[in-house]
């Protein structure tokens, strides 16, 4: 089957290259691979012209881009209906500022000055169907559809994906590892017709340095194998991944083929009723299997649900701000405070536990905690104080926060402690408030005792730095 490349960075057996502007029809093929990320670099450079920092092509190349939009587009939806198929490399917006032919003319003689007048088009615009996309870039992803079955099996782990779908044609079929971001789609009409839209396939880099030299845009045929559009990838391919080399343009070809010619012909009704008996064996099979990947599906979900709430716990040793807030709110909560109201410009937490009123300053630090952090924390107190409420002051903070636990110099420096301990602060630093959280979620020990342990405290709080570093010993040992 003869395939048309339109400015992709790969090629293919049987395959033409040209430029997605040039005149060359797609009639005279049976697989269309388009790589708008392709053409819209056609336009950039360091001489060539931008505006608001996308390519702002010369007057005459943006009449040959806008007449080839039209064109494209039309071709693109009759060469569907005659039931071949379209790879579109699926991209974030590729807008362009083209040239309108309209000018301003400002000024007269020598400071007259003519400003020429563009507008914006996006190429994703020649796709049939309504698509409409957002950029980010990565390269873990998931078949969710039995439609990319076979293209999966072939080619797992060759795909960097640009960009999510917010509309597409069709039906999805990758989406982000662990998420419902989808990065792939296709649309089979009724007349067979195909249309997908794929992410980058990842392709090794050739052995030889490339020249240099550009190819010419109408010259089939021509130019490097490699990755567009996937800087994160290493070009230097090993040789035991030559040999795992798997040719994802072709898979991906022979995959959309696949499915236009089963589209033509389908399967009667009448012939699905006889069933041979390894039909009959397989489809035991398979719904044994399902229900056991539906059983394991609910526990990888559950057990990711696991891992996330301990990455959670993990933001008390290494974040600060709203994040470290947040979760220091959580660990109060487990040892059976209440959180009350906050009030605009006051302390980061208000808690109540029992009768009595505590005030909460979190800090997440690069170094030691200093005396002006328990100043901020006083403050607190002596509104609260104003109030007619007597109120317990404790100063969390993650301290040294960039190094790793075992790694971390002093949390109150000696100046700083009688300070405290004059006003019946409790110092304590975000890694001994996880070892306490941690050990009562763990039923170690009970929640009122935690409590009372912290609320007893004057001065630093005299307890295990951290169950980070107390587990980590343990494996060790």
């Amino acid at each position: 089957m003869r395939t048309l490349l339109l400015d992709t960075a790969f090629e293919a057996d049987d395959a033409d290259r040209y430029a997605f502007t040039s005149m060359v029809s797609a009639f005279d093929y049976d697989v269309v691979i388009w790589d708008p990320v392709g053409t819209s670099n056609k336009y950039e450079g360091a001489y060539r012209g931008q505006y608001r920092g996308r390519p702002a092509p010369t007057e005459a190349e943006s009449v040959a881009l806008l007449e080839a939009l039209a064109r494209r587009k039309q071709e693109f939806t009759d060469f569907l209906s005659l039931g071949r198929s379209i790879i579109v490399i699926a991209s974030p917006p590729q807008k362009i500022w083209v040239d309108t032919g309209k000018k301003d003319t400002s000024g007269t003689g020598r400071n007259q000055k003519v400003t020429r007048i563009v507008d914006d088009v996006d190429l994703l615009d020649a796709i049939p169907g309504q698509v409409s996309t957002v950029a980010g870039r990565g390269l873990e992803l998931s078949p969710v559809s039995p439609t990319a079955a076979s293209l999966w099996r072939e080619t797992r782990d060759r795909w960097i994906y640009r960009c999510f779908f917010n509309e597409f044609p069709g039906e999805k079929l990758f989406v982000v590892a662990g998420t419902e971001k989808v990065v792939a789609t296709v649309e089979v009409s009724p007349d067979g017709g195909v249309l997908a839209l794929l992410p980058e396939p990842w392709t090794p880099a050739e052995d030889d340095e490339v020249d240099g030299e550009d190819d010419e845009d109408d010259e089939p045929g021509e130019g490097s194998r490699g990755t567009s559009d996937a800087e994160d990838r290493d070009t230097d391919v090993a040789e035991d991944d030559l040999e795992r080399f798997v040719d994802v343009p072709a898979q991906m070809i022979a995959w959309a083929r696949g499915l236009s010619l089963h589209e033509l012909e389908p399967i009667p009704a009448w012939a699905s009723v006889f069933k041979f008996t390894s039909e009959i064996q397989r489809q035991e099979e398979l719904t044994r299997l399902e229900r056991s990947i539906a059983k394991l599906a609910t526990k990888v979900e559950s057990l990711k649900h696991e891992q996330a709430e301990d990455d959670r716990w993990k933001r008390l040793s290494f974040s600060s701000g709203t994040s470290l807030e947040d979760q220091v709110r959580r660990a109060f909560e487990v040892l059976g405070f209440t959180v009350l109201e906050a009030q605009r410009g006051r302390s980061d937490l208000r808690l109540q536990w029992e009768t009595e009123r505590v005030v909460v300053e979190v800090k997440g630090l690069s170094k030691s905690a200093a005396e002006k952090n328990a100043a901020q924390l006083e403050k607190w107190v002596a509104e609260e104080m104003a109030d007619g409420v007597t109120a317990k002051g404790v100063l969390v903070v993650n301290t040294w926060r960039e190094k790793a636990p075992d790694q971390r110099g002093t949390d109150f420096p000696d100046q700083m402690v009688p300070y405290a301990t004059a006003r019946s602060h409790c110092l304590l630093t975000s890694l001994q408030l996880l070892t306490v959280a941690r050990d009562v979620s763990d039923g170690k020990t009970d929640a009122a005792s935690a409590a009372r342990a912290i609320l007893s405290t004057t001065g630093v709080f005299d307890g295990e730095a951290s169950s980070l570093r107390r587990e980590a010993s343990a494996e060790a040992s």
